[in-house]
C-alpha cells in the first residue's frame, strides 16, 4: 500500500520513463573478452576505448564485465547523490589483507564516518609540525645529495625525500640507517604486493598461498607490524607520547592497538610514493616547457627565501601542479562495487557491478578538456576546485575524496618551493617520459636533472 504522495509519484515516474540503455560494449574477443588487449596494463587501452565509445561504456575482462563511467552526471549520482550503494569491493581486498578492514581507505558505513572525522582532526592538529618536518629533511636530503653543481636521480631523491618525511610524521622519530633501510625495503615489498594483486582482481589467487613473492610480502609486513607494536609497546610503558600520528592515534579511545596498526601501514605505503610520482612528474614537467617554467620560477624566486607550504599565493605554480596531475595522475583509475541495481545516467548498471572511474581517461578526453592533450596550465587559473569537481580527480572526489590531499599539496609546495629558490635545474633525457603499465602512473624512463645552486 501507498504510504505518501512522494512514493506514488516514484511508481508514476518510473512506469511512465523511457527503458535505460545498455552500457555499451567494447569489442571483445571469444572466451577471453578484452583480456588480451589488457595484458600489458589497462590504462592506455580504456583512454583509447572512451575515445572511441564516449563516457560510459564496458569492457570484459574474460567473462566477467566492468562499467567504466567518465561523465559529470554519472560521477556525481555514483560519488555524490547515491553513494552509499557503492561500496570499494573487490578491487580492494588485497589492501585489506595487509591493513585489516578498519583502514581508513577500506573501511565503510558509520565506522568509516567515525574514523575520517577522527583521522582529520589528527591531520588538523599535525599541520604546522608537518611543515616543520619537511622544511627539514628537504634540506636535509639536499645537503646529503647534492653540491654546488651536478646530476640528482629525481626518481630515487623524490621517494627518499618522501619516505623520511612520512615515517617522521607517523612516528616522530629518526630511525638508524640499518633499521630506515629496512623499514624502506619492507613498505615497498608490501605496496608491491597489493599492486600486483590489486591489477587483476577477478583472479586473485589466495594470499596465503606458500608462493616466494607473497612469502616475502608476509615476512615485510610482519616485521614492520613489530616495528609499529614495539613502538606503542614502550611509549605506553613509559607513559612518553609524542606529536605524531602514532601517538595521536594511540592515545585515542576510538582505536585497539591492532587498529592503530592498519591505519599506520595504509598511511606508510599510500602515503609517500603518490607524493613523489607527482614531484617527479612535476620536474618533468617543467623540464619539457621551459617557457611556463620560466613563469613558475619567477613567481617561486618572488618569495624571497621564504617557504610556501600552500599554494594560495602562488596561482601559476599551482596551475602548473595541477596541469601536471591532470596528465600524469599519480592513480589512473578508481574503482567500486553496487550493491544493487541503479540508473546512471540513463544506462542501466546491474546489482554487484564493478565500476572504473579511469582518471587518466578523464583527464584526457576531449569532450570534458579542450585541447586535452597539450600542456596547458593557463587552464587552472582562475579556477577554484569546486569547478573542477567531476573533471580534475587526482584525489578522488565526493564524501571519500583522499584523505591525505592537504597534506600531500603541503608536501609538494614545500618541496617546490625549497628546491626552485636554491638551484636552477636542467632536464638530461630529452625524449618523452615513459610509464610502468602497473597500478601507479609511475615514471619508467630515465628522470636525471642537471642542477646548480642559484
Amino acid at each position: 500500500m501507498l504510504t505518501c504522495p512522494y512514493e506514488k509519484q516514484q511508481l508514476i515516474r518510473a512506469a511512465t520513463a523511457p527503458p535505460l540503455a545498455t552500457f555499451p560494449s567494447a569489442r571483445k574477443q571469444r572466451l577471453v573478452g578484452n583480456a588480451l588487449h589488457m595484458k600489458n596494463g589497462s590504462r592506455d587501452f580504456i583512454h583509447r576505448t572512451s575515445l572511441e565509445m564516449g563516457l560510459y561504456f564496458k569492457t570484459h575482462f574474460f567473462h566477467e564485465p566492468i562499467h567504466y563511467v567518465l561523465g559529470a552526471k554519472g560521477l556525481e549520482h555514483i560519488f555524490l547523490r547515491n553513494h552509499q550503494n557503492y561500496v570499494k569491493g573487490i578491487s580492494y581486498q588485497s589492501l585489506t589483507e595487509m591493513t585489516g578492514p578498519r583502514a581508513i581507505l577500506v573501511s565503510s558505513g558509520q565506522q568509516w564516518k567515525e574514523d575520517q572525522k577522527c583521522i582529520n582532526a589528527v591531520f588538523q592538529r599535525l599541520t604546522n609540525r608537518s611543515a616543520e618536518i619537511m622544511k627539514r629533511v628537504v634540506k636535509k636530503q639536499a645537503e646529503q645529495c647534492m653540491q654546488e653543481r651536478g646530476t640528482l636521480d629525481a626518481k630515487k631523491f623524490f621517494f627518499n625525500v618522501t619516505y623520511e618525511i612520512i615515517m617522521e610524521v607517523l612516528f616522530d622519530f629518526e630511525l638508524s640507517d640499518e633499521l630506515a633501510e629496512q623499514a624502506f625495503e619492507d613498505v615497498k615489498r608490501i605496496g608491491d604486493y597489493i599492486i600486483a594483486r590489486t591489477r587483476f582482481p577477478h583472479i586473485l589467487l589466495p594470499g596465503s598461498l606458500p608462493l616466494p613473492f607473497y612469502r616475502r610480502a608476509r615476512k615485510a609486513s610482519n616485521r614492520f607490524d613489530r616495528l609499529i607494536y614495539e613502538t606503542i609497546h614502550e611509549r605506553q610503558s613509559q607513559g612518553r607520547f609524542g606529536e605524531s600520528m602514532l601517538d595521536a592515534l594511540a592515545q585515542m579511545s576510538n582505536f585497539s592497538v591492532k587498529e592503530v596498526r592498519d591505519q599506520i601501514v595504509l598511511f606508510m605505503v599510500a602515503g609517500h610514493e603518490t607524493t613523489a610520482i607527482a614531484l617527479q612528474h612535476f620536474w618533468y614537467a617543467m623540464g619539457q616547457h621551459t617557457d611556463h617554467a620560466r613563469v613558475v620560477i619567477d613567481e617561486l624566486r618572488g618569495l624571497n627565501g621564504e617557504i610556501a607550504t600552500n599554494f594560495s599565493d602562488l596561482p601559476h605554480t599551482r596551475a602548473m601542479v595541477y596541469e601536471t596531475l591532470r596528465l600524469y595522475p599519480s592513480i589512473p583509475m578508481m574503482a567500486r562495487t553496487s550493491l544493487e541495481e541503479d540508473n546512471v545516467d540513463g544506462y542501466h548498471l546491474p546489482k554487484k557491478s564493478l565500476v572504473g572511474v579511469p582518471i587518466y581517461a578523464i583527464h584526457r578526453h576531449p569532450e570534458i578538456w579542450d585541447d586535452p592533450d597539450a600542456f596547458r596550465p593557463e587552464r587552472f587559473l582562475n579556477r577554484n576546485d569546486s569547478e573542477l569537481r567531476y573533471s580534475f580527480l587526482p584525489f578522488g572526489l565526493g564524501p571519500r575524496v583522499c584523505i591525505g590531499k592537504r597534506f600531500s599539496l603541503q608536501e609538494m609546495a614545500t618541496v617546490i618551493s625549497m628546491l626552485f629558490q636554491d638551484y636552477s635545474w636542467k632536464k638530461v633525457n630529452p625524449h618523452p617520459i615513459r610509464h610502468s603499465s602497473g597500478h601507479m602512473l609511475a615514471p619508467q624512463s630515465d628522470l636525471t636533472f642537471q642542477y646548480e645552486k642559484t
